[in-house]
């Protein structure tokens, strides 16, 4: 696991926005939905074009909200994760893509 995977862990959100957190819990769950989709589909070497396209673009919804809320080392984590969808070849080491897509959800469940 790289140390951008690991770091996500433990960050809280900024408390000026602590109160905008529950709304934008649904876009965040949706995102980390599709993204594991994504993830699952690479781990079983079924990864369709329309499912990286669509993680990709979670990933960066991901990235740009995250960093928002303060969580600065977790919006790193799904930055590596967008990246990681972002060519058309298959995707290089789906157990380290599968850590990093752990350690965000862990990030943003104890947020």
């Amino acid at each position: 696991m790289t140390s951008s995977a690991a770091v996500a862990d433990g960050e809280r959100i900024h408390p000026e926005f602590a109160d905008l957190w529950p709304e934008s819990r649904g876009r965040i769950d949706a995102a980390l939905a599709s993204v594991e989709r994504a993830v699952a589909a690479a781990e079983q070497h079924e990864l369709a074009d329309d499912t990286r396209s669509e993680a990709r673009a979670a990933a960066h919804k991901l990235v740009g909200t995250l960093g928002t809320y303060g969580l600065s080392a977790t919006a790193v984590t799904a930055r590596e994760i967008e990246l990681a969808f972002a060519d058309g070849g298959a995707v290089a080491d789906p157990a380290e893509l599968r850590a990093r897509l752990d350690a965000v959800i862990r990030a943003v469940d104890s947020a």
